[in-house]
């Protein structure tokens, strides 16, 4: 039997599926509650587990003479899926399937949607079922097609797994131009063209059939050109209001719709004794996360006296023409504020350019042309990635409403990170202030996160050297929308004056104040809190979480006890309690049953092994994410790098195995077994040291950077599963289940490592996967080189 025509379509469809999987992302961020975005990856791991049992159970029907038609059948299955997909979500968009009545049980628990949501039920139940099965049918497809491949070639496992990570390494590096220039629905088409294409070329007479596949993807391709983009009205469990643009790429959705009042919209920002006009605004939204304001303005500064009634505003009180950072620009109504206290020089950061394309272009009419006024200089790129690469000092540097994109636009392992919400992100804001320069950082916070917000104030400045922190910390609220203003000097008694008097006028409350006598409030005394009020740290970015670690699994589910996104808590414990269910039922089982002579103390020691390695690979993948981000600043830049490399450099490790004829797999894959167990640390250390070094360089350079920097990793990592198939004996019936146990592996790493790294940090995650390596280790060499039952 020939291996080029089958690694041919592997490599094919490799690429699809990660393409996929990317763009299913994009859609999971706006369509559902954003918890389910992270649900993409365990599909697709899933689907490549799922994909080894089928064959395990269908072993003895296998034709090896039929290889073609296994081929045929794979890439024609994939393409069709793509169409089930795109039908689904078409279904949902339509209200033929009513979304709010599956999705709505997952929205916030104190969020009144629209028309409440009863129970969630047995109908609701099989309807979210079957749309998971679905949307992950692309990823059962190629987990069969694989786990046959490796059932029939199974001393070949290390060139099929290289070809395997090599498509989808490819795969990471053309998704990102792909979802600039089509969006994520339409794509799904697109891809499953692209298989009915391959199988033309290498299986010219069986066009009948491809062709009358793909006439019908045509079709809809067509429908969809014709008719428009999906709506997707239904976004992050609630219907919005019209919609007036939407637009994709590879970082969001970012859409543009026309709501109620303009009261409404400034509800909390704005004093309640404000009894002027307010502008017209339009709601910006980012995937459903991301929410600013374009805000109605010709250009007169009389339109924007509203602006001093703003709790946003607070701090330009006490300043005169300041120069100003605005971090995260959004819709730009910050750059108002700054406008209407005659801010001489306004540096306006964001990072979606999608975000300023609307306002530079389709929407600069209606705002006022803010983003293309003379003393406003845009820069497309990340908050601290831009202070970290310059040495500009600002008067006033100014956050509000501001939620990280770091993960959530990129869409990997959604858990809130908010890196402009830790102590080393106060400590680049202090490094770029003047002397008397401040910090206003406005949110809409519970009582819990205020006390943790000035918390993070004050050990920000304690690390600064200042002996009292609380001089220069003042923090007002309006309706929960709270303003911290923290001053690189102390607040003097004439600046607390003008806060009082500004307070007072607004009708704000007063939350802390340096004024002696001050206290701080009670629930930071260790010990006194039941949530968790420490600061957030960049190994730990997740300021909007307090559950304390020891509460995470004991955590009541009671309504109303948990807050807006606490709710997290509840979404990924129960996604990894069913996906540690599902690994019992479809891996286990099918173990005891397919060992049939074959004593369980044959198969214990390799599944364990191949879950292992699966386990740790994503523990180690997910710190990685992190140590890239400041270095290349756009996420999207993070995920597709880190992706990318360690997929193709991977491919190539899993290769290497056999480039000697396969004679030396067992010493090859001890040693980057070895490795993996103890150089981690000097390894993540190498990667913060680099980033430190390379930040003021262009992109290109920081991209080629991070690629050789993964380079080592990716290649080490692309070993342990390959030499573990390798050294399976030939027919042996646990080659596919192998490959199905690890994928299950990493189905529990990217959750299990998920709500690890939310409740312990980057750094512990990273440690926990090199202890996953080193019992891996130990059961490799333990097996010896002569065979797993030994």
């Amino acid at each position: 039997m020939s291996l080029k025509k089958p690694l041919l379509i592997l490599i094919v469809l490799s690429i699809a599926t990660i393409v996929y999987e990317i763009s299913l992302i994009r859609v999971f961020s706006v369509f559902m509650w954003y918890h389910f975005a992270s649900l993409s990856i365990a599909l697709a791991m899933l689907g490549l587990a799922g994909g080894g049992v089928i064959v395990c159970f269908v072993r003895t029907e296998i034709a090896p003479e039929r290889l073609d038609d296994y081929v045929f059948r794979a890439a024609l299955g994939m393409a069709l899926s793509f169409l089930a997909v795109y039908l689904t979500l078409l279904l949902l968009d339509q209200g033929v399937v009513d979304a709010q009545n599956i999705f709505g049980i997952f929205q916030p628990l104190n969020y009144r949607p629209i028309r409440p949501v009863s129970n969630f039920g047995l109908s609701q139940t099989i309807q979210l079922g079957t749309i998971y099965l679905v949307i992950s049918l692309p990823f059962w497809a190629i987990g069969t097609f694989l786990g046959l491949l490796v059932y029939l070639f199974s001393k070949r496992s290390p060139l099929i797994y290289g070809c395997n990570l090599l498509g989808s390494g490819l795969g990471c590096f053309l998704a990102v131009p792909l979802l600039n220039l089509i969006s994520p629905v339409r794509l799904l088409l697109i891809l499953g063209l692209i298989c009915l294409l391959s199988v033309v070329i290498y299986f010219p007479g069986k066009r009948l059939a491809l062709g009358a596949a793909g006439l019908l993807l045509v079709f809809f391709l067509a429908l969809n050109v014709i008719n428009g983009e999906l709506t997707l009205d239904f976004t992050g469990g609630r219907f919005r209001m019209p919609l007036v643009k939407s637009a994709w790429n590879a970082t969001s959705r970012v859409a543009v719709y026309r709501g109620g009042g303009a009261k409404g919209r400034w509800l909390r920002e704005i004093s309640e004794r404000f009894t002027g006009k307010i502008p017209e605004q339009l709601d910006l939204v980012i995937n459903y996360t991301g929410y600013t304001k374009i805000t109605k303005y010709s250009g007169q500064k009389e339109e924007l006296g509203f602006t001093r009634y703003l709790i946003t505003a607070l701090g330009y009180r006490l300043l005169e023409k300041p120069r100003t950072l605005i971090l995260g620009a959004g819709g730009g109504p910050e750059i108002l504020v700054a406008l209407a206290n005659d801010s001489p020089d306004i540096t306006a950061v964001e990072l979606n350019p999608k975000v300023v394309s609307f306002l530079r272009n389709d929407f600069a009419g209606f705002s006022g042309n803010i983003y293309n006024n003379p003393v406003v200089r845009v820069e497309i790129t990340e908050g601290r990635n831009f202070l970290r690469s310059g040495t500009e000092k600002y008067d006033i540097i100014q956050a509000s409403q501001l939620y990280s994109y770091i993960h959530p636009q990129a869409g990997a392992f959604q858990m809130s990170e908010n890196y402009f919400y830790t102590v080393e992100a106060f400590r680049d804001y202090l490094d770029h202030l003047t002397a008397g320069g401040i910090i206003s950082i406005t949110h809409l916070l519970f009582p819990e996160a205020r006390s943790r917000l000035l918390n993070l104030a004050r050990t920000a400045l304690t690390r600064q050297g200042v002996a009292n922190p609380q001089e220069h910390i003042f923090m007002a609220s309006q309706r929960g929308m709270t303003t911290l203003l923290v001053k690189k000097t102390a607040f003097n008694s004439e600046d607390l004056a003008v806060l009082a008097g500004v307070v007072t006028e607004n009708g704000f409350k007063t939350e802390f104040s340096g004024q002696k006598p001050y206290q701080w409030p009670n629930r930071l005394k260790t010990g006194v809190s039941d949530f968790d009020l420490s600061p957030p740290t960049d190994d730990r970015p997740f300021f909007n979480y307090l559950i304390k670690p020891a509460s995470f699994w004991s955590l009541s589910i009671q309504k109303n006890q948990l807050g807006y996104n606490d709710r997290t808590v509840l979404v990924m414990r129960t996604i990894f309690l069913i996906t540690l269910i599902l690994a019992l039922v479809t891996l286990l089982l099918p173990a005891f049953l397919l060992s049939g002579p074959v004593p369980i103390s044959h198969s214990l020691r390799p599944l364990t092994y191949f879950t292992l390695t699966g386990f740790a690979y994503m523990l180690i993948e997910i710190p990685l994410l992190k140590y890239l981000v400041f270095m290349l600043g756009q996420p999207i830049y993070s995920l597709s790098v880190t992706l990318f490399s360690l997929l193709v450099f991977g491919g190539l490790g899993s290769m290497s195995l056999s480039w000697d004829g396969g004679k030396d797999v067992y010493r090859k894959a001890k040693t980057a077994l070895l490795l993996l167990s103890l150089g981690l640390p000097g390894y993540f250390w190498l990667l913060t040291w680099s980033g430190e070094q390379l930040i003021g360089y262009s992109l290109t350079v920081r991209i080629i950077s991070s690629v050789l920097l993964v380079l080592p990793l990716g290649f080490l990592l692309g070993m342990p599963l390959a030499a573990g198939l390798s050294l399976l004996p030939e027919e042996d019936s646990l080659l596919p289940l192998g490959w199905a146990v690890n994928g299950l592996g990493s189905i529990l790493g990217a959750i299990g490592g998920a709500i690890f790294t939310l409740n312990y940090g980057f750094t512990k995650t990273a440690y926990a996967g090199m202890l996953c390596y080193f019992i891996a280790l130990l059961i490799f060499i333990c097996r010896g080189k002569s065979g797993w039952s030994n």
